[in-house]
């Protein structure tokens, strides 16, 4: 219920009620009989009064219970928080650019979309948390890692004292170990050649040989043709080697790391 500037006898005020249900909204004066005979005699569950302050007294004198008094920002923040949308279709605002941007942001930042808003920010904060947990756990495995290789390296050769880089000191020191007892390495001249006479093709010899401390090269012989080379290359590849070609009628061979020779094999 509310009131207009009128003649009517409740204090110069003219009392209208407004009636709102799922059917429609009406406006009806409440002089006279004509509001008492539209309004249901039985309420509908739930039926609320809402009055602006200055109606309040009369209009609960004319209800018979009483009204809970509203001002009419009140009544137009509770209208703008409620599921109806009246700005459809023709009504729909035509804004562009930089101001349907700020229209989104407002509507976004309402009331509505509070449980969105809340909603947002858990994924964040748990995705946030998760990549946390998961840097954490991979530094931590990692960390386990070089300490089993550093305890590894302890354990083969005590006599190292400072311990730089495992990996490439354990290698040296075998490499050391492995000299030391007369046994050529991986790379050593012995090795390469040994390799290279494995997989060579037919009784023809090479043209020369040239070793630089960590690779061979070989002179293949000029009959040759790119299928002898390919099929000595794929020989070399099998057997952990990788064969290179720097310059026509030369073959650089040399052993191939670890990672390398495991995806060959695979």
């Amino acid at each position: 219920l509310h009131d207009t500037q009128g003649d009517h006898r409740e204090g110069g005020l003219e009392l209208m009620l407004t009636w709102s249900t799922t059917e429609g909204v009406a406006t009806w004066p409440l002089a006279g009989g004509l509001a008492r005979a539209l309004l249901p005699e039985a309420l509908p569950p739930g039926t609320r009064f809402f009055s602006t302050p200055a109606a309040a007294a009369p209009a609960e004198r004319w209800l018979g219970h009483a009204v809970t008094a509203q001002t009419p920002s009140e009544h137009l923040l509770q209208a703008s928080r409620s599921l109806w949308n009246l700005l459809q279709f023709e009504l729909t605002p035509q804004s562009k650019g930089l101001q349907a941007v700020v229209d989104q942001w407002r509507q976004f930042l309402s009331p509505q979309w509070r449980p969105v808003r809340a909603g947002l920010i858990t994924l964040v904060a748990v995705q946030v948390i998760g990549l946390n947990l998961w840097a954490w756990h991979q530094q931590r495995q990692v960390k386990l890692k070089k300490e089993e290789v550093t305890a590894v390296l302890r354990a083969a050769h005590p006599q190292v004292q400072v311990i730089l880089d495992a990996p490439v000191q354990m290698r040296r020191e075998t490499d050391n170990l492995r000299a030391l007892a007369g046994k050529p390495g991986d790379s050593d001249m012995e090795s390469l050649m040994q390799a290279v006479a494995n997989a060579w093709l037919g009784e023809t010899p090479s043209r020369g040989l040239a070793y630089d401390g960590a690779s061979l090269t070989v002179a293949i012989p000029a009959q040759w043709g790119p299928s002898e080379l390919a099929q000595l290359r794929g020989r070399l590849q099998a057997s952990g080697y990788v064969a290179d070609s720097p310059a026509d009628g030369q073959l650089t061979v040399r052993r191939a790391s670890p990672t390398a020779a495991v995806a060959a094999k695979g």
